[in-house]
């Protein structure tokens, strides 16, 4: 199904897949895996795409991340998911983070650096155990004359190892706090998560802070801590939703490509009712997953206070379907489907990623129960 947007809102949904397009075929040889190189492919898209408008969503106040601007979005994590998701995690989540609640200073001087690819950072959230909801922060900080000192250790903190920035989130005297740090500062450790070979693009890293110093125009808090969580939450969220709705499309492409080119027994494969009834599964999962992740983003772009629930129920159902197309897809596509880079195999892994970063499926379930007895 193809949306009627704006005559404006489908020219930056064009421009920006063509932009990336471009980008990721001048990438090609580039080894993402080595921090530099990923860091400085994402600072050139940042300051390609900010022409088209697609640095401003969510970013700007007269630019809230709506449908338009998640379709933008689902357009290049379709083409390149192992960019899209450090790029939008330094964009859309550490940028709303100092939006929203940064000062007045940080909103000047990081927003526009950020916008024109000058600047990457990070979210520096999580730490061992994942659930930051129910257990306290173990990340402090410490008021001193110079600043304030930061110690403690974060984990799966994505785009760590290639950001210049960490926003860091922490306790600050009866609340959270956030302290932007360099990432190269004394005191400063990022060491790689020990994950699959195909996910290290990504550069998830756990993050250590020893008696790190903080400059207080570099410190915002206490603030609400609830409020906080739950923003970042669902910015990430957002980020998720667009990986697994731009695979779905990247894997049901590919498989309805090949069971249209390849013959078996004398007859296209697509011409095999099983393989017919597969394919009409994963188009109605993927138009389905589509719908979902729009309304989220409408809601949130209006401020509807159900916002965070659709957006929860839009993370459950796009990343699980994701995986069932992938895994549809790839029994089309048979021994192909195998190879590392085809999209069968590439939607398969991030549907995996999409499943449990941000909110897991498992604790979105419980909060959209939460929300539902109410």
């Amino acid at each position: 199904m193809r949306y009627e947007f704006l005559e404006q809102e489908q020219k930056l949904i064009d421009e920006a897949g063509r932009v990336v397009g471009t980008a990721m075929a001048g990438a090609a040889g580039r080894d993402l895996s080595d921090p530099k190189q990923a860091g400085e492919l994402i600072k050139t898209l940042a300051g390609e795409l900010a022409a088209t408008g697609y640095m401003a969503a969510g970013l700007d106040d007269e630019a809230p991340l709506g449908v338009a601007a998640m379709a933008a979005m689902e357009t290049f994590a379709a083409a390149a998911p192992q960019v899209f998701i450090p790029f939008e995690m330094s964009t859309r989540v550490f940028g709303r983070l100092v939006r929203h609640h940064g000062t007045p200073e940080l909103r000047r001087t990081i927003l526009p650096a950020l916008q024109k690819g000058a600047l990457t950072g990070a979210v520096a959230l999580s730490e061992a155990a994942l659930n930051v909801v129910n257990d306290p922060l173990t990340v402090n900080g410490v008021r001193g004359k110079d600043g304030v000192v930061v110690s403690g250790q974060k984990g799966f903190v994505i785009n760590a190892g290639a950001a210049d920035m960490l926003l860091v989130v922490g306790a600050l005297d009866d609340g959270l706090g956030l302290f932007l740090v360099d990432r190269r500062a004394p005191g400063v450790t990022v060491t790689p998560a020990d994950v699959m070979a195909e996910y290290a693009p990504l550069h998830i890293g756990a993050v250590s802070l020893d008696n790190c110093v903080v400059p207080a125009d570099r410190v915002v808090g206490p603030v609400d801590g609830k409020q906080l969580i739950n923003d970042i939450r669902l910015w990430e969220n957002q980020v998720l939703i667009a990986v697994a709705v731009g695979q779905m499309n990247a894997a049901l492409l590919a498989a309805t490509a090949h069971a249209k080119a390849h013959r078996s027994g004398g007859r296209p494969v697509i011409a095999y009712q099983e393989v017919g009834f597969k394919l009409a599964e994963m188009l109605t999962q993927t138009q389905t997953a589509q719908l979902m992740a729009y309304k989220a983003a409408w809601l949130s772009a209006v401020g509807d206070r159900e916002a965070a629930v659709m957006t929860d129920c839009a993370k459950v159902f796009c990343a699980e379907a994701a995986e069932e197309v992938a895994g549809a897809a790839l029994r089309i596509l048979a021994a192909g489907g195998l190879a590392p880079a085809n999209p069968a195999a590439v939607a398969g892994r991030f549907a995996k990623l999409a499943q449990i970063a941000g909110t897991s499926t498992e604790i979105a379930r419980m909060n959209i129960g939460g929300e539902a007895l109410k």
